[in-house]
């Protein structure tokens, strides 16, 4: 038995469609250099270490990465993140 995994031989409403093509266009979007993530983002914090550039981004997929905001490059990526605010303490856990 042959199975397809192409959305287009499925049959969808006009809505899906234009909801299909409006995620398109908005993907190739590059204005404001935005930075591009596997799987949706849960939650964002600044890093307290250094609150102007960088970031962590918490995805979905189970990562919490910490992001360079001017270049938008991944600098650490590991599966949790604890960090308390009062003493400016940051810990991680099990890098990947």
């Amino acid at each position: 038995m042959s199975r397809a995994h192409d959305p287009g031989h499925y049959f969808q409403t006009t809505s899906a469609l234009e909801d299909t093509a409006r995620k398109a266009a908005k993907a190739k979007n590059t204005h404001g250099l935005p930075i591009k993530l596997p799987s949706k983002i849960l939650a964002v914090c600044a890093d307290p270490q250094d609150e102007h550039h960088q970031l962590y981004v918490a995805e979905a997929a189970g990562n919490v990465k910490r992001i360079n905001i001017e270049v938008g490059q991944t600098l650490t990526q590991t599966t949790a993140v604890s960090s308390g605010w009062r003493q400016s303490l940051t810990r991680y856990a099990a890098d990947a």
